[in-house]
């Protein structure tokens, strides 16, 4: 009789949620989300046994971005019932959302395992992978995605950006020329694709490509910065002045776009104009170590050693972790004739970074002013051994081997370096 009750009780409570449930299913078909969440609730109040009522509430107060509220709705849906795929999927969602990938993999892992045909798995997994920088794993998930599923765009467009980030420029290219297939004006699918053909060296393709986004870029500066570069590419350096001017133009407080136009300025051989764009740029940015060192490179091209030191110095300051920094400014602090300056500083770009040729060349320039020879041997044969075409090192190599009375080894090293340099 008690068992009798208790149904009778269940089926009066469904009835009197039902309409509840429509009215919800119904203002979320029409994108009414914050306006759903009430019948929602009051169908759950009534019947609070359906776990599909908490994962419908759930979406809603996702569209709304209240991440932690749809992730309560969803841990409820769970314990009432967990063989629903699309549960674990929206949970993993919100876990990607907030941040919690680790949450977010053991879910998708369990879907994917549970239910391996289940439409989106992959391509939600991947775009995980993808955040976390593991690129190839993302690659992996959008292929399997687009087996199961057939080519459809967003997983097209995600494993063409994870291309991009794993230098696969050709690959990059194709998957976002697919994706343009399904979307031909689509923004960031044709970004992408420039970005890609650019990455190739198929400069002209990734021209025209650009000037298909232009005119549907909602980000038209950067539309044009990504055909300068592709200008730049094949040397076209007076177009591209255009289209970086006209970056800096749209945007005017963006200081990479004046940081770009700095440089293709030094390319132009134009050092004043490269100089004013540079301060602009750090105007906007003086955190940047990377504007002090591209400022400092053109002032010591210009022989203004002290403001150059004052850069790099800047630079070292506001990175010390990066090796160039300090190879610049020993290399301008030995031009200023402080050697031991200038050799303390390439000890330090070393220990950073232990691979880099022109460190250990400019290394055995210090230690030849310093009269030390044996030293600067060693660090000019370091240089050739990092990069047997280093032609700067044989020369001034063979000038030590001279110095030192080793004329066979001088002549050969010299020999090298016009070998090198197309003069035999």
């Amino acid at each position: 009789m008690e068992t009798i009750k208790k149904v009778t009780f269940r089926i009066l409570r469904w009835f009197a949620m039902m309409p509840y449930r429509i009215l919800g299913n119904e203002l979320y078909r029409l994108d009414l989300f914050k306006a759903c969440v009430r019948p929602y609730s009051m169908a759950i109040r009534l019947y609070p046994w359906n776990y599909l009522l908490y994962f419908k509430r759930a979406r809603a107060l996702l569209e709304l971005e209240q991440c932690h509220e749809a992730l309560e709705d969803l841990e409820r849906a769970l314990a009432i019932y967990a063989e629903n795929p699309e549960v674990y999927e929206e949970r993993a969602h919100i876990y990607y959302c907030l941040g919690q990938y680790d949450k977010s993999l053991s879910d998708l892992n369990h879907l994917i395992a549970e239910w391996p045909k289940h439409k989106g798995a992959f391509a939600v997994r991947g775009l995980v992978h993808k955040d976390m920088g593991s690129y190839l794993k993302a690659v992996d998930d959008f292929t399997a995605e687009l087996d199961a599923a057939g080519e459809h765009f967003t997983p097209l467009l995600s494993r063409a950006e994870c291309w991009l980030e794993l230098k696969g420029f050709e690959l990059a290219a194709d998957d976002a020329k697919k994706a343009l297939e399904l979307k031909p004006d689509n923004e960031k699918a044709l970004a992408v694709r420039v970005k890609g053909l650019t990455g190739g060296k198929k400069y002209e393709a990734a021209v025209q490509a650009a000037n298909k986004l232009i005119p549907v870029s909602r980000c038209a500066a950067y539309a044009y910065t990504l055909r300068a570069n592709a200008l730049e590419g094949y040397k076209e350096l007076e177009r591209a002045l255009k289209d970086r001017q006209q970056a800096v133009k749209l945007e005017p407080k963006a200081a990479l776009n004046w940081n770009m136009l700095g440089l293709l300025y030094v390319e132009l051989e134009k050092n004043k104009a490269a100089l004013k764009c540079f301060n602009k740029a750090i105007k906007l940015a003086p955190e940047s170590a990377a504007l002090r060192l591209n400022r400092g490179m053109v002032e010591e091209a210009e022989a203004e050693l002290e403001k150059a030191f004052a850069d790099y110095d800047a630079a070292v300051l506001l990175d010390s972790s990066d090796s160039d920094n300090y190879y610049f400014r020993a290399r301008v602090l030995l031009e200023m004739d402080r050697p031991d300056d200038s050799e303390r500083d390439l000890d330090l770009a070393i220990k950073l970074q232990q691979k880099d040729p022109f460190c250990y060349y400019l290394r055995g320039k210090v230690y030849e002013k310093k009269k030390e020879l044996n030293k600067a041997l060693t660090d000019y044969s370091k240089a050739i051994a990092l990069d047997p075409k280093c032609t700067k090192a044989y020369r001034r190599r063979g000038a030590v081997y001279y110095d030192l009375g080793e004329k066979a080894k001088s002549h050969a090293d010299s020999a090298k370096a016009r070998e090198l340099e197309g003069k035999i």
